[in-house]
């Protein structure tokens, strides 16, 4: 059967076959930033917790010292997949604009039963995972905004 994953690690690192289809999900730096900021401020267990300010977090990711690395060399590394016709690259801002659209073209890159696309888009949207998911200080949405309104100079870095 299908078998699915996430992974934050580079093009160049992954292991690659004529099987595997790859997803590459883009997103405008200032909110990749702000939102990992956020993943590594909330993550427990073995990995521990960030405790970082935002600023000297952005000021690490564009030395490429944060985890992972910088944004940008993480971009140009997936850019040598663009063209492979087994990755199919998508936006954040492409999902929030027209979601159902996004998982019809996920659905076929797939070679997935395209007839539940509206079905599945519904269940997929920022609000309904938002509605299931709340940090120890409030919503997702809510704290992302505060933290953008009140570091907005930090994120311009990533515009």
């Amino acid at each position: 059967g299908r078998r699915c994953w996430n992974t934050h690690l580079l093009w160049s690192l992954l292991p690659k076959g004529d099987g595997p289809k790859y997803i590459y999900v883009t997103r405008d730096g200032r909110d990749a930033v702000v939102s990992f900021w956020h993943h590594l401020t909330n993550q427990r267990g073995d990995g521990g917790t960030l405790d970082e300010p935002i600023g000297s977090f952005v000021d690490g990711v564009i030395r490429g010292t944060q985890p992972y690395g910088s944004w940008a060399r993480h971009i140009a590394d997936w850019s040598a997949a663009f063209e492979d016709p087994r990755v199919l690259v998508v936006s954040y801002e492409e999902m929030k604009a027209d979601l159902p659209a996004v998982v019809q073209r996920v659905a076929a890159h797939i070679g997935a039963d395209r007839t539940r696309v509206e079905a599945v888009a519904a269940r997929c949207t920022f609000e309904q995972a938002s509605a299931q998911s709340t940090t120890r200080t409030g919503s997702v949405p809510l704290r992302l905004a505060t933290i953008m309104t009140d570091n907005s100079s930090i994120v311009a870095h990533f515009a």
